[in-house]
């Protein structure tokens, strides 16, 4: 779904793709396994610590991602971040009510 999404707004290349795919499915890997070993650690889930992590995870993943595409669609990611962004905050007040 995450690549779906970076192609569409991005607008990626088949080159790019290739490039892309790797470094999306790696970050993937280790949000589960990040995410894993906290619930291994028993106790509740800490939102603000697991939210810290993936912003953590995902600058370092987009900061990937640039360096295979255009200024333009580094311009692009950055507001389909934002958009990803808005979208899980509006879910996560759907949740609280």
């Amino acid at each position: 779904r995450e690549l779906d999404g970076l192609t569409k707004e991005l607008g990626l290349t088949k080159d790019q793709l290739a490039k892309v795919t790797p470094i999306v499915t790696d970050a993937q890997k280790k949000q589960t396994e990040a995410l894993a070993k906290m619930r291994e650690a028993g106790g509740t889930m800490d939102r603000d610590k697991m939210r810290e992590e993936r912003t953590k995870m995902q600058a370092e993943t987009d900061k990937q991602i640039k360096a295979v595409i255009t200024p333009e669609q580094g311009v692009k990611l950055d507001a389909f971040r934002k958009k990803q962004a808005e979208e899980r905050a509006k879910r996560m007040q759907g949740q609280g009510q």
